[in-house]
């Protein structure tokens, strides 16, 4: 069996590009009976005639790993891109034959339910660290060093955030920096060590329900305290398991219609304040530290993601 393989090189040290460089790699040495051929994302888009952009298309795209066998004519897609959950639909209307697909951004069961019905077979999958060199560099840490007992936020401040982290940054239970902000900019060494000397994060949604900021609060054993958590992953990622939805719908109203949050930000937080004294914080820090290791190496990623091409016989 002959498949081409097909990802962008992308950035040095991307967590994107350098994990399909390493899949690509993992897979040649596990299925030594089947000839791989690379072929670059630009001159795959190009075959079937399509534009690549390097990010905006739905196709080709930098956050895509693409496998095809031309006798079949069936495709394998991978996608950690934030719109992943459109790629199947465009594949629909271009007749492209996508037997199977995975991501996690966005991803519900509806939307798997959705597409077995139009004979797609919809994996979640992992999500991913921003840097290659991130999994390292967070489990290098030491996990037994003191925490102060505040909420660490590091990150964009655009769209909804912005009316949310106006609100908490009144409390001083809530240390946040905005990336924007050259006073506030951390590099990643200094930046993990800041967060990991928190007994708590903040995970705010963007463009998808799920970010690599998730993955370090639970790899740094840093409570996760964030918004809801609408995307499946392939081992799911649980509310009161992994994470506390300290930014559930009544608070998020309550923020967005401008109502006075003082007293309901305080009562949550004192909440937070108590379990971290109870046996079940310890049990949260451990449960998430596990998904951690089981998910975010890209052993264990690569792992997972193969394991959806069945053998190969999703090309048959």
């Amino acid at each position: 069996m002959k498949i081409i393989i097909s990802y962008d090189l992308g950035y040095k040290n991307w967590y994107v590009s350098e994990f399909y460089q390493y899949f690509h790699r993992r897979i040649i040495e596990n299925y030594p009976e089947i000839k791989f051929e690379y072929i670059p994302l630009r001159e795959l888009a190009s075959k079937f005639g399509f534009d690549f952009d390097g990010f905006g298309s739905l196709f080709a795209n930098w956050y895509n790993l693409i496998l095809y066998n031309e006798i079949s004519e069936k495709f394998f897609i991978h996608s950690w891109y934030d719109y992943a959950t459109a790629i199947p639909k465009f594949c629909l209307e271009q007749n492209i034959h996508l037997t199977t697909f995975s991501c996690a951004s966005n991803l519900t069961q509806d939307i798997i339910n959705e597409y077995s019905l139009k004979g797609i077979d919809v994996k979640p999958s992992p999500y991913f660290l921003e840097s290659w060199s991130d999994y390292d560099a967070i489990s290098k840490l030491d996990p037994n060093k003191p925490k102060k007992r505040e909420c660490y936020f590091a990150g964009a401040n655009h769209g909804i955030r912005q009316n949310i982290l106006g609100k908490l940054a009144k409390n001083n239970f809530f240390k946040i920096n905005i990336k924007s902000n050259p006073g506030q900019f951390k590099q990643k060494d200094e930046y993990f060590e800041e967060l990991s000397s928190h007994a708590f994060g903040l995970s705010l949604n963007g463009a998808a329900t799920i970010c690599y900021r998730d993955l370090e609060l639970f790899g740094t054993g840093v409570l996760n305290l964030r918004a809801p958590l609408n995307c499946l992953t392939h081992n799911p990622i649980l509310k009161d398991v992994h994470f506390i939805e300290f930014i559930d719908d009544k608070l998020l109203n309550m923020i967005l219609n401008d109502e006075k949050t003082d007293f309901e930000i305080e009562n949550r937080i004192q909440k937070i304040e108590h379990f971290i004294q109870t046996e079940d914080y310890n049990d949260m820090i451990n449960e998430s530290k596990k998904w951690f290791n089981d998910n975010c190496s890209p052993e264990s990623q690569f792992n997972i993601i193969s394991s959806f091409l069945k053998d190969f016989s999703v090309f048959e």
